[in-house]
């Protein structure tokens, strides 16, 4: 006697188009939300790292000037300059390249104005330049602010 039962048929289990589409679009809603915000992260560490520097170069500036008696006016191209010449912690891998000139109203004997000018490839549209003088005026100067607030508005 042979008994025919009959086996329920397989059920293959997988995801359906919608619940694929449903999981893309809140990955999508989320990424929306999340890059502008990492962007503006990555803009403020790179000023900061500018600010930085500049401040480091204000301080070997200084020293320079008590021996001296003057500051050094360099570019950040000068290879012969004893001083910072970029941001971060290689000139490829920082966001800033530094240079010093004299103060507009002043020479280099009385006054020094460090530049940080943004490297290749990265680029700041609120703040542009970041300045910083011997007088300890802080500023932004360049193209990208527009905005007469820059310097209140986070850039230093």
């Amino acid at each position: 006697m042979t008994v025919n039962m009959k086996q329920p048929p397989c059920r293959q289990s997988a995801f359906t188009l919608i619940e694929i589409m449903t999981v893309l679009l809140i990955i999508s809603i989320l990424s929306a939300f999340a890059y502008p915000s990492y962007r503006q992260a990555k803009l403020k560490t790179a000023r900061a790292e500018g600010r930085a520097a500049l401040m480091q170069l204000m301080q070997q500036q200084e020293r320079h000037y008590t021996q001296h008696h003057r500051y050094q006016r360099f570019t950040a191209d000068d290879d012969t300059a004893s001083f910072l010449r970029f941001s971060g912690a290689t000139a490829k891998a920082g966001a800033y390249r530094l240079d010093a000139q004299a103060c507009a109203q002043a020479d280099d004997q009385d006054c020094i104005l460090l530049r940080a000018t943004p490297a290749p490839g990265f680029s700041d549209p609120l703040c542009d330049v970041l300045t910083l003088d011997s007088d300890g005026v802080q500023g932004t100067a360049g193209s990208g602010n527009a905005n007469a607030n820059a310097t209140a508005g986070g850039c230093w």
